[in-house]
């Protein structure tokens, strides 16, 4: 998820434009940036094992933690992904919650 007004506020603080290109899935992306040589793209949202392939790959570049002054906000368990301690080349997005409902007087336990 991407808020619909994060891009044109990126270009307000930075000055500089992006594009947004959505993919259905990891592995649609993933097939894109290995056949391009991750030419096209600078910034891509994929899970914690896409993410720890696409840096085996050779298809990530090191962040330095200078430019990106909010990571001093991530929660410490975020500094030590099993994927990338320290954040090397990635920094989460997003994290959640997946529920489980059930009809109790359908389903006994």
């Amino acid at each position: 998820y991407m808020a619909p007004d994060a891009m044109a506020a990126f270009k307000t603080a930075t000055g500089v434009a992006g594009e947004v290109v959505v993919h259905a899935t990891n592995e649609e992306i993933m097939g894109k940036l290995v056949a391009s040589g991750g030419k096209g793209y600078d910034v891509v949202f994929v899970s914690s094992p896409f993410a720890e392939v696409l840096n085996k790959l050779g298809l990530t570049e090191p962040i330095d933690h200078a430019q990106v002054p909010n990571l001093a906000n991530l929660y410490p368990e975020a500094t030590k992904l099993p994927h990338d301690v320290g954040n090397a080349f990635s920094v989460p997005y997003t994290w959640g919650t997946t529920g489980l409902c059930y009809r109790s007087d359908l389903i006994k336990t």
